[in-house]
C-alpha cells in the first residue's frame, strides 16, 4: 500500500526518472564531501565527513529500495502476455 504522494511519483515513469536522479545526486553529493571532510586537517572537518559517508551509505540503500519499486510498478503496469 503506498501513499498518494509516492503513488503519483511511480505511475508516472518521468516523474519517477527524475526522482531517481535527485536521489542518485544526494548520494554522491553526500559521498563526495564526506570523503573531502575526512582527509581535512580540521578535526571537526574529518567528524562531520565520517557522518556524511554514512548518511551516503544509508541513501545507496534507499535508493536501492525506490529502483526496485519503481521496477515493480513498472512492471505492474504492463500489460500481462498471456
Amino acid at each position: 500500500m503506498q501513499n498518494k504522494f509516492s503513488q503519483r511519483i511511480y505511475d508516472n515513469p518521468r516523474k519517477t526518472k527524475f526522482f531517481l536522479w535527485i536521489m542518485v545526486t544526494q548520494t554522491v553529493i553526500y559521498l563526495t564531501l564526506g570523503l573531502i571532510g575526512l582527509f581535512g586537517s580540521i578535526k571537526f572537518l574529518q567528524e562531520l565527513g565520517f557522518g556524511l559517508i554514512a548518511l551516503g551509505v544509508g541513501f545507496v540503500g534507499m535508493l536501492k529500495s525506490a529502483i526496485e519499486m519503481a521496477d515493480y510498478q513498472r512492471k505492474k503496469q504492463l500489460p500481462s502476455k498471456e
